[in-house]
């Protein structure tokens, strides 16, 4: 994984960034959390699927919908059309 190319697009955004072993992933690609504008992605993933999950997770914090199903629906459709190659190896 290209660990550099993540970080500087975490930092962009003024978010922390994880790359995670599973310890607080268990078993997901990544995970994030809006109140302390935290990332965490998977540091086992390939480089195309890690920015999907990044910009995957960067999407959830700054989306404010309520329904779980909608937001995985937009952010996976929001950051399948930046990484379509990423989307494919952790969704298909």
């Amino acid at each position: 994984m290209n660990a550099y190319r993540l970080f500087r697009r975490a930092i962009g955004d003024n978010v922390v960034l994880i790359l995670d072993s599973g310890d607080h992933l268990r078993g997901f690609f990544g995970d994030s959390d809006a109140p302390s504008m935290t990332v965490w992605v998977n540091r086992d993933l390939p480089d195309a699927a890690a920015m999907f999950v990044l910009d995957h997770e960067l999407y959830h914090i700054r989306d404010t919908a309520k329904n779980w199903i909608w937001r995985e629906i937009k952010a996976n459709v929001y950051s399948g059309f930046l990484h379509p190659v990423g989307f494919c190896q952790v969704v298909g």
